[in-house]
């Protein structure tokens, strides 16, 4: 989600809401999914079991575990694919090589996995747990709270499918619902800080400030390490106007991890508000510098610049905004500002044209009133 900051009449101030690092589709910005349960767990399960495979398709079983310990998922599952070749009834790998795809991305492949678990033991909880977490990485919300319920149903007490059907619930936009799943998850397990992390969301989302505040306070408590948690409260504290501690928390971020690009740039927003405007400028830099291609960055940097009346460093930066993303109505509008300081006349009106045809609305006031054309006559 994205929450917007007005800037005189024309400008837009933004910034992006954090959803973490620790999840399972690092790539899509949307949820802290779950923590995949450790292999040595896995191990202990299968060693348990009773299982009657040949000791090659045990020993390739095992070596893929051993990988899968080291993080090279990759050769897991190679590996696992052979134990498969040499016995294919060799039940337990393949929620084990499902989990391994899981880690790389491959959500289709891993439901593959997951089904014929299923298919195998159809009473085992955690297969359908597992198989609302491929469902979730392709987007099958539905499918994602369907097979919870499931897991849910064979053990009432799995707190784990119980989170990630409220995290379903959240993704459908269904904030109360995943308040009360996230609510329950926690009873059953109150000791799991990305269960509060995600309650925290549902409860931002539901204006609940104080609570979302709480939550985040209580996710730092289990893991004093969060980024996450340090990072999305300060957002919550900016929200209710607690813009010291705000700032607090962007600096406790930035001291556990300070290569994270987005704290810098959460800090330098903050900053901004409290009209530090060179610090902010500071804070931008070192976020640009760890992730060059940070568009909001370079916008909102030029904002910055553009409030210390630096018109050319602002259209520099706006330049580089736009550059990086070519439909940025925002970093049109900020350079049809800047240009104006710079008295370029048609540059200008020529970037309030392209804002408004890219649908941001504020600089229609100026279009008509230093250009001297409506908006509606914008084809």
């Amino acid at each position: 989600m994205k929450t917007k900051f007005f800037f005189y009449s024309f400008l837009v101030f933004s910034f992006s809401f954090s959803f973490g690092q620790n999840t399972a589709k690092k790539n899509v910005k949307k949820s802290n999914i779950y923590k995949l349960p450790s292999y040595e767990a896995l191990w202990d399960i299968y060693t348990k079991a009773s299982l009657s495979d040949t000791s090659a398709a045990l020993n390739y079983f095992n070596k893929g575990l051993s990988k899968c310990v080291k993080d090279d998922y990759l050769g897991a599952v190679k590996d696992f694919d052979k134990a498969i070749e040499l016995d294919s009834c060799f039940k337990v790998i393949y929620n084990n090589r499902g989990l391994a795809q899981l880690e790389l991305k491959k959500y289709k492949e891993a439901l593959i996995d997951f089904n014929k678990a299923i298919e195998f033991d159809s009473a085992n909880p955690s297969s359908y747990y597992y198989r609302a977490l491929a469902k979730f990485g392709i987007n099958d919300f539905n499918g994602t709270i369907n097979d919870c319920k499931k897991a849910m149903g064979i053990n009432p007490k799995h707190a784990e499918a119980c989170a990630t059907l409220g995290q379903a619930k959240f993704q459908l936009n269904e904030n109360s619902e995943a308040l009360t799943y996230y609510k329950t998850a926690i009873q059953l397990k109150p000791n799991l800080a990305w269960m509060y992390n995600e309650s925290a969301r549902a409860r931002y989302k539901l204006k609940d400030y104080e609570g979302a505040i709480d939550d985040y306070t209580k996710a730092i408590e289990l893991e004093p390490q969060s980024i996450e948690a340090y990072s999305n409260r300060g957002i919550v504290k900016r929200t209710t106007k607690d813009l010291e501690g705000a700032l607090n928390d962007f600096n406790n971020a930035i001291t556990i991890n300070p290569f994270y690009a987005a704290s810098y740039f959460y800090k330098a927003t903050t900053e901004f508000q409290l009209n530090q405007k060179l610090e902010a400028i500071k804070d931008y830099d070192k976020a640009i510098e760890l992730k060059p291609d940070y568009a909001i960055a370079f916008h909102n940097r030029g904002l910055a610049k553009y409030s210390l009346r630096n018109y050319t460093g602002a259209v520099t930066d706006f330049d580089s905004a736009i550059l990086l993303k070519s439909d940025y109505a925002e970093a049109y509008s900020g350079r049809g500002a800047a240009k104006k300081g710079l008295q370029d006349k048609d540059g200008a009106c020529a970037d309030w044209q392209k804002a408004i045809i890219l649908g941001n609305q504020n600089a229609a006031y100026m279009l008509e009133n230093y250009c001297h054309v409506k908006p509606l006559e914008l084809k």
